[in-house]
């Protein structure tokens, strides 16, 4: 769980890039390839750990909300866990992004997109936008446009106020 430090210092990255990253770093460190992508498989106490809510003393995972958002959540990829903490700030809170999340990753509610050009860039957050590496693919798929002029359109984004930008569903 070492790499939820790095998904805090680098939250506008995907859970791959950030996985891919820490990785490396971690690897070097301990001398031998460790690939966050395969998780040993006694990795699985840590899981249940982790839905259980028993979260105490675990960085990003420690407050109330939190607790009560993994046993909600039932994480049981680090990508999940990522994806919560993502989604566990003011905006994301406000827009309501978390409910379509865990009721989507939890088989309760049908993942959509709005657009079936937009699947494979949001299947893996199941129909929710979660990251604003999503957003700049986005507007870079469906208008056009160059990945400089898709920032400028993602800052423009960032500026409206949370509740009013995009409701999923």
């Amino acid at each position: 769980m070492v790499f939820l430090a790095f998904a805090v210092a680098l939250p506008n990255l995907s859970p791959v890039a950030v996985e891919d990253f820490a990785g490396e770093l971690v690897s070097e460190k301990l001398g031998r390839k460790l690939d966050p992508l395969s998780p040993a498989p006694n990795d699985r106490k840590t899981y249940e750990l982790i839905r259980s809510g028993d979260t105490a003393g675990m960085f990003q995972l420690e407050s109330p909300g939190q607790m009560s958002l993994q046993r909600r959540l039932k994480p049981r990829r680090l990508e999940h866990i990522i994806s919560g903490i993502s989604l566990f700030r003011p905006g994301p809170l406000q827009a309501d992004l978390l409910t379509p999340y865990v009721a989507r990753k939890n088989g309760q509610e049908p993942y959509s997109v709005p657009l079936t050009e937009l699947d494979d860039i949001l299947r893996p957050t199941y129909g929710v936008l979660v990251y604003q590496e999503q957003l700049l693919e986005m507007a870079q798929r469906v208008s056009g446009c160059s990945l400089a002029e898709a920032d400028s359109l993602t800052a423009e984004f960032m500026s409206i106020d949370p509740s009013t930008r995009i409701r999923s569903g």
